[in-house]
């Protein structure tokens, strides 16, 4: 199902009016109310036409519709010898929020990565971050980004709170 009133908003960051917009798409003041109000099952005529005029395709015209309602993320617990959280995935992006204690050493293995970035958002605590033979101090606050294909670790020299975002690489 798509929701076209992402129109609106894409028409607004353009700095169009409604009609504006619609003389540009060649359509009706009508119809393009219709379409940011989210009502309306419009033609691939119409999309193309309003996509044409706000300068995107019209496949990222459709594909902005088909992600702009909320979604619910999956959540599941981890549950490690060395760590313990929970794990949010919603489509390409995946977050993982958790708690490690003083002492530990934890280990990824960049065989469960595929091609992503991943963020390491430090909460709460110390900890001393390997990545591919360098190393990071990392306290509260602190965030830092890598291709997660690198070997990487992490000692945890207070008890932690992180966050570890895995995102699809652009």
């Amino acid at each position: 199902m798509h929701d076209f009133s992402v129109i609106k908003s894409l028409r607004r960051k353009r700095g169009l009016s409604a009609e504006e917009l619609a003389a540009q798409a060649g359509l009706t003041r009508a119809t393009v109310a219709k379409m940011e109000a989210g009502e309306g099952n419009p033609t691939v005529g119409t999309v193309e036409a309003l996509a044409g005029a706000l300068g995107v395709t019209g496949s990222e015209l459709l594909r902005l519709a088909e992600n702009s309602n909320p979604h619910r993320p999956q959540v599941s617990r981890v549950r490690r010898a060395h760590y313990q959280g929970k794990r949010y995935r919603l489509g390409p992006l995946e977050v993982f929020h958790l708690r490690a204690a003083a002492g530990r050493n934890l280990a990824f293995d960049p065989a469960w990565h595929g091609e992503t970035g991943e963020m390491i958002l430090l909460l709460a605590g110390r900890l001393r971050l390997r990545i591919g033979g360098k190393t990071h101090e990392m306290t509260q606050g602190d965030a830092l980004g890598f291709l997660a294909l690198r070997e990487h670790s992490m000692e945890v020299l207070e008890d932690a709170e992180l966050l570890i975002i895995h995102h699809a690489l652009i």
